[in-house]
């Protein structure tokens, strides 16, 4: 891993003064924009919030409008469908008797437990831990799940579904900062991949490794593995983090 240089001066010359946003500055120093907003930490330079800078930015459809051929057609295609909630009427309720269960059900648990353990409960309930739900998942997958349908999904499919995957995933996004390390984009949640350097079916023991994952943008993902037309799957991702 290479390691870049950034001088807090002209860091801050180029952040602060010239209000350059965090991609220019990662392509004027020449590095990743996680490499910058690591450094703007560092050096304890206060980073802009994401509708600070985005001011002055114009949106995509901003000034734009759909041709009446578009929204006819659009119209058109959802005749016929009936909507999920045809026929309900109002919010829809525990019965009576179901009510008076769980409200049994809660008394009895909090007359019988301490005050931490209520704590404890309530904690786990707004935000529980990674054991949690890891318990949680594994007591719902399998034959354990509703969905069971004899063991038909493939392997490759099951360990990208797992928390194990999900958490690795998410460490990958954290440790850069949810910006494409390609073009500098901040990703949004239906614009980000984490990228395995080294292939996953290739590399079996370094699938759920941090330092094997690297965030990218759908648009650079996709170039990577279309490089000049063909397919890549093979061999290393040769970025410079």
């Amino acid at each position: 891993m290479k390691i870049v240089n950034i001088d807090k001066d002209k860091l801050k010359e180029l952040y602060i003064d010239k209000k350059l946003s965090s991609i220019k500055c990662a392509y004027i120093l020449n590095c990743c924009i996680a490499t910058v907003i690591k450094r703007l930490r560092i050096y304890n330079i206060p980073v802009r919030s994401i509708s600070e800078a985005n001011k002055g930015n114009v949106g995509y459809w901003t000034g734009k409008h759909l041709s009446k051929e578009h929204i006819k057609n659009s119209s058109e295609g959802l005749k016929g469908r009936v909507v999920w909630n045809k026929g309900f009427k109002g919010c829809q309720t525990h019965s009576e008797e179901t009510k008076r269960k769980m409200s049994k059900s809660l008394n009895t648990w909090y007359k019988n437990n301490s005050e931490e353990m209520k704590r404890e409960r309530i904690r786990g309930i707004i935000n529980p831990s990674i054991e949690t739900r890891k318990k949680l998942s594994e007591a719902k997958t399998g034959e354990r799940s509703s969905q069971w349908k004899g063991g038909i999904s493939p392997l490759n499919y099951e360990i990208r579904q797992s928390n194990e995957y999900n958490e690795w995933r998410n460490n990958v996004y954290q440790r850069d900062y949810w910006h494409c390390q390609i073009c500098g984009k901040h990703c949004g949640n239906k614009d980000i991949i984490a990228h395995h350097i080294k292939s996953f079916s290739e590399y079996p023991n370094l699938r759920f490794k941090i330092s094997n994952g690297i965030t990218l943008c759908r648009n650079c993902h996709a170039k990577i593995h279309h490089h000049n037309g063909s397919f890549v799957s093979k061999g290393e991702l040769a970025i410079c983090l």
